[in-house]
């Protein structure tokens, strides 16, 4: 939904090329959703990191 909207925006103001990285950090309808929150977090934080600097290197 987030990146739906700065896809939007981008092309309200006629930016013609945005990167939306995201990172799944739960498992949508499972009964332990918190706890995979808390589990998956810090690797999915570490893992958009990773991904946003070696994209910025490619550039």
């Amino acid at each position: 939904m987030e990146s739906a909207a700065m896809a939007q925006v981008a092309y309200n103001f006629k930016i013609p090329f945005i990167i939306i990285i995201r990172e799944i950090s739960d498992i949508v309808n499972n009964e332990n959703n918190y706890d995979d929150y808390k589990k998956f977090i810090r690797k999915a934080s570490i893992n958009s990191s990773k991904t946003a600097v070696n994209l910025i290197k490619l550039m």
